[in-house]
């Protein structure tokens, strides 16, 4: 009995150990995080910010969870930084819509949010190492609610989608309530595929950035106009050094000869 005992409570000691999002297996109803991750103009994927760069409205933070996550290597170089997104989230349970914070705009937060418009500011998220890019608003207002659909296959996340909603004005006075809702939906697509669907070309519509393929040629050219003129400029004094070595060695021989 004690034997019997001892092995049910090693395997659940054993199933906590191995579901979390570090071997992406899940329990039914177990926490599963969403981290904000960077934010930037859709145009130049180059420059971005920490999520919060913007005048978003925090939420409370999750007991027992992480307020932010340790990037690797690679991540650190992309200029990744997660931040837990205080939403939350239970494997294959739906959410209905649920306030996470509300604020009410300044002036300043317009000005903010504005610009931000303005260059077509995306954001992106990650979920189970699953990146998902979502948009701030359009025109002069601002999405307010964000609609998770997640499939998954048993224990484990496949894919996730974003749609986001409830376009609010940006006017000083404004209060925004930003909400969330969650979907779970089934499927048989298996996990080791999961990541196929982000090599399809039309995944990340990016346009081509003619000035910047430009201005990359044109650095080119430039850099190898000066490696060019330092190899003549050095050639040149080699050569000028090597003549006059020729010259006093032929004047030494006719010296010695005479």
């Amino acid at each position: 009995m004690r034997t019997t005992t001892f092995i049910a409570t090693f395997l659940s000691m054993s199933l906590m150990v191995l579901a979390d999002e570090s071997n992406s297996r899940y329990r039914d109803g177990e926490h599963v995080l969403l981290w904000l991750n960077k934010i930037g103009p859709y145009a130049n994927s180059h420059e971005t910010y920490e999520y919060y760069h913007l005048p978003f409205c925090v939420p409370e933070k999750i007991e027992d969870q992480p307020g932010h996550k340790v990037p690797h290597l690679g991540e650190v170089i992309e200029g990744n930084k997660y931040k837990n997104s205080g939403l939350h989230i239970e494997f294959a349970r739906d959410t209905s819509k649920t306030v996470v914070c509300s604020q009410v705009l300044s002036e300043h937060d317009v000005e903010c949010f504005q610009d931000a418009l303005n260059e077509e500011y995306y954001y992106q998220l990650y979920l189970d190492h699953l990146p998902i890019l979502g948009k701030v608003g359009e025109a002069d207002s601002i999405f307010t609610h964000k609609e998770l659909t997640i499939s998954y296959n048993q224990d484990r996340i496949i894919h996730v989608t974003l749609k986001n909603g409830d376009l609010k004005p940006l006017q000083p006075g404004q209060r925004l309530d930003f909400s969330y809702s969650i979907r779970w939906v089934p499927t048989t697509e298996s996990f080791e595929t999961r990541f196929d669907r982000y090599l399809e070309e039309d995944f990340y519509e990016h346009s081509i950035h003619y000035f910047a393929m430009f201005n990359s040629f044109m650095m080119v050219l430039f850099l190898s106009g000066v490696v060019v003129l330092i190899l003549v400029r050095t050639i040149k004094s080699d050569y000028a050094k090597y003549v006059v070595f020729v010259s006093i060695l032929r004047i030494s021989t006719i010296v010695t000869k005479t």
